[in-house]
């Protein structure tokens, strides 16, 4: 399935996200689908299955619960520049 960059933009909107939040992985490496914007953790796994997101592990957040991480994908670069150019 070959990455669609406006698709994915498009997706974000639908689901109520602000595409802009993505940025923040341009000042640091790892973080939750919290701090990056998105409604559910959900929409992190897709942008993780579109290849925009990468895995990095889990952080504890209290002493029970603990939140999946997410930096860098390999076509982040790609969306990071339709982004810009907007």
């Amino acid at each position: 399935m070959p990455f669609r960059p406006k698709d994915t933009l498009r997706m974000l909107a639908d689901a109520g996200a602000d595409p802009d939040s993505l940025l923040i992985l341009e000042h640091q490496e790892k973080v939750d689908y919290k701090e990056l914007g998105l409604p559910t953790q959900g929409i992190a796994k897709v942008l993780q299955i579109s290849g925009v997101l990468k895995f990095e592990g889990k952080r504890k957040i209290d002493y029970r619960k603990r939140r999946n991480v997410w930096g860098r994908g390999p076509h982040y670069p790609v969306l990071r520049d339709l982004l810009q150019e907007k």
